[in-house]
């Protein structure tokens, strides 16, 4: 504070020159400067009035410190912001542990939310990247797995999501693939480059070994098969410095996957959704895919619109597997149970429960299930019980899924009340979803898929 005061006093009181006082002081010019816009923003001239100590004038010249009111605990701003650069990690899970540590003092979440955003404003800013349609394409795989679930056994697999994104328009291409592995690193440029019917001059990837056998800031050099992929399609490979992700900010920002962030709604603005409303803030979108099963009424209802969809309750209880047991999987039509043999488990599935979105067990269901798979199969009695399961199937009025575009929302795709067929069916969907969002002709006659086929309802509700 002692340096500021004195720039204060050579300004007002002896009239020198900005480069004068930064003579004088031994500070730049361009910090001279900036005390004194401070000042002048603060409403500070001089003579200090007599109650501007050091304190009260350094939190008047510096708001955007964001200094903690009067007893509430200060958080660890830089310490929040190295947080959040890891997997999974979000403001609301850091807010929490903070007010865990910190109880009777702590910001609320909007505050803590403010004051972070204010220390965000003081980072180290970076170079503006200017982008030429065609010349560079970014490449890279999401940075969370997608876990795939084996119809047949029921195993769960995690794929990869690699992701392409065009620097100019950021036009997407993304695909799951089992690995990150050359052959799947080969094949998903390839398919890109079909998807885009172009070949941009610059790939622009991330370090992966699959691409990249020695990752230097000055002389990267790409494995020989990457390297005659792009001889082939006569284009060029430029990668991201190592450490360095804004280089490639597009595909950064390509696909995101947000672990426990919730959806709370959508926002409506002139004829269109606006943007996506969950706990971690509004995200904005051109275009919005709503595929969220027994939840989907709920969240477009700031949409205006009505999508008849009732989460029905199913159940399985997985039992210890024996010898004996079924071989494939056996239909108990007098007590209407299924039996399914899984690695490791048998599987007893078989009621329907029409409950809104209430998720708790009803321990009384799954009893009756067990007992009813025991008399069809009497070897089941008595058998260690490894898991119960429970989850809402979105089901509609006539039993057909819902996909399409809602009238009067041409930016919002509704993909949902698939029953109990989701697995199902969850390819063919996804592909009729990336149809319309390409604007492409869908492969099936969606009209009786159609969410606009309910409005009639309306009238008699």
């Amino acid at each position: 504070m002692r340096q500021i005061k004195e720039v204060l006093r050579l300004k007002f009181e002896a009239k020198l020159s900005h480069e004068h006082i930064a003579a004088a002081t031994g500070l730049s010019k361009g910090a001279v400067t900036s005390y004194l816009k401070r000042a002048l923003d603060a409403g500070i001239s001089w003579p200090l009035e007599p109650h501007l100590d050091d304190v009260v004038l350094e939190a008047r010249l510096f708001r955007l410190a964001s200094v903690p009111a009067a007893g509430h605990a200060a958080p660890d701003f830089a310490l929040i912001h190295q947080e959040l650069k890891r997997k999974g990690v979000t403001l609301m899970l850091l807010w929490e542990e903070y007010s865990a540590a910190h109880p009777g003092c702590a910001y609320r979440y909007s505050q803590f939310c403010f004051h972070y955003g204010q220390f965000r404003t003081r980072l180290k800013r970076s170079m503006r990247q200017v982008h030429r349609a065609g010349e560079k394409l970014f490449l890279d795989y999401a940075g969370h797995t997608v876990p795939v679930i084996e119809a047949a056994t029921g195993e769960i697999r995690p794929a990869q999501i690699f992701v392409a994104v065009l620097g100019a328009s950021s036009y997407t291409y993304a695909e799951a693939t089992w690995s990150q592995q050359l052959p799947d690193w080969i094949d998903s440029h390839i398919h890109t480059f079909e998807f885009l019917g172009a070949v941009p001059a610059l790939l622009v990837p991330d370090n992966l070994k699959s691409a990249i056998k020695r990752a230097c800031r000055y002389e990267p050099e790409a494995t020989s098969t990457y390297a005659d992929l792009a001889r082939h399609y006569g284009t060029a490979i430029l990668p991201a410095r190592p450490f360095h992700p804004r280089d490639k900010a597009a595909v950064e920002a390509g696909v995101t996957i947000r672990p426990r962030v919730e959806v709370l709604g959508v926002r409506r603005r002139d004829g269109r959704a606006e943007a996506v409303v969950t706990t971690a803030g509004e995200l904005r979108a051109g275009t919005v895919v709503v595929a969220a099963g027994a939840w989907t009424p709920r969240l477009v209802r700031g949409l205006g619109l009505f999508v008849p969809v009732e989460g029905g309750k199913g159940y399985h209880v997985d039992l210890e597997p024996a010898e004996g047991d079924p071989a494939l999987p056996v239909w108990l039509n007098e007590t209407r149970v299924i039996a399914t043999p899984l690695e490791g488990r048998l599987r007893l599935a078989g009621t329907l429960e029409l409950a809104g979105l209430d998720l708790s067990v009803d321990r009384l269901r799954v009893g009756a299930i067990v007992r009813a798979a025991e008399r069809g199969l009497p070897r089941l009695r008595g058998r260690r019980v490894l898991e119960v399961w429970r989850g809402l199937r979105p089901c509609t009025p006539d039993g057909l899924p819902i996909v399409g575009r809602p009238a009067g929302l041409a930016n919002v795709t509704l993909a949902t009340g698939h029953a109990m067929m989701g697995l199902t069916l969850a390819p063919i969907t996804g592909r009729l979803v990336a149809e319309l969002l390409a604007g492409e002709r869908p492969s099936l006659d969606l009209r009786p898929l159609s969410p606009n086929r309910f409005r009639p309802l309306l009238g008699r509700l």
